[in-house]
């Protein structure tokens, strides 16, 4: 019987067919450590090639990077595809202007040409846009923005209504307020949504002139608090106004929101 064929099958080599078997094996194992020694130099050679032309590559694709058209660009017309951007981002829900994932402090990471052309172009910092669920601001972060607008007029959107774990202080979002109103000159839009109507007391409480301001919004919650006037003389002036909307929950049939002239309003 041939060896071919006992192996095929369950009968048993005979002593001189195990001799054979035995050197058979001896032979192949010999030949398995050689293939091993020579597949191990083949993949040396395989991985130094695969890394150089990775090298390769990563050269080619920086080269066309460097060739894009997008850098050749006029910053003008890159300021104008910026601002594009960034009044798609107000858009999305969650929206700050303090987020650096979003237009356009995103814009402004990418790199130093496109940073420069974001700081410089004030209209893409004239939105300051904080949505439902998004952190608030610092007094420091706002102040960077107030900058950036350099002086054109602003639209201030913040809903401060968030989750009671993740809410922040009355006070802090009345010193807030309080930091954003003392740049009532240049407001053009104020859009507040908030808890109480506590958190907005620098409004109430101190009558100013905002002499461009043309929509003023207030959502919230109005609560009692002991002293407080039942009027609220928000403006000591505000020449261009044009819509005002007071909106409060549990607010007193007597609430009245003085110093509106009312005669002036179109919405």
């Amino acid at each position: 019987m041939e060896l071919d064929e006992i192996i095929e099958s369950n009968a048993p080599p005979n002593d001189s067919q195990a001799r054979e078997m035995r050197m058979l094996i001896a032979s192949s194992l010999s030949e398995v450590s050689q293939l091993d020694d020579e597949i191990h130099v083949a993949e040396r050679s395989l991985s130094e090639l695969q890394h150089r032309r990775s090298s390769h590559t990563q050269r080619v694709d920086g080269l066309k990077r460097a060739l894009s058209s997008i850098r050749t660009i006029p910053s003008d017309i890159l300021s104008e595809i910026f601002l594009v951007c960034r009044d798609d981002a107000l858009d999305f829900i969650n929206y700050s202007i303090f987020d650096a994932a979003r237009a356009p402090l995103l814009l402004a990471h990418i790199s130093s040409g496109w940073r420069a052309v974001c700081l410089s172009d004030t209209r893409l910092w004239d939105h300051i846009h904080v949505q439902q669920g998004a952190r608030l601001p610092s007094r420091t972060a706002l102040d960077h923005i107030f900058r950036y607008a350099g002086v054109i007029p602003l639209d201030v959107r913040l809903n401060t209504t968030q989750d009671s774990s993740r809410s922040p202080r009355t006070d802090s979002r009345t010193t807030l307020f309080r930091h954003i109103i003392r740049a009532r000159d240049r407001l053009r839009r104020i859009h507040l949504t908030v808890d109480s109507l506590d958190e907005l007391s620098d409004l109430w409480t101190h009558r100013r002139s905002f002499p461009l301001l043309t929509s003023f919004k207030v959502l919230g919650t109005y609560r009692r608090t002991p002293g407080r006037p039942v009027g609220l003389s928000l403006f000591k002036s505000a020449p261009l106004l044009r819509e005002f909307k007071l909106s409060l929950s549990n607010s007193p049939l007597d609430l009245q929101p003085a110093s509106v002239t009312w005669s002036q309003l179109t919405r």
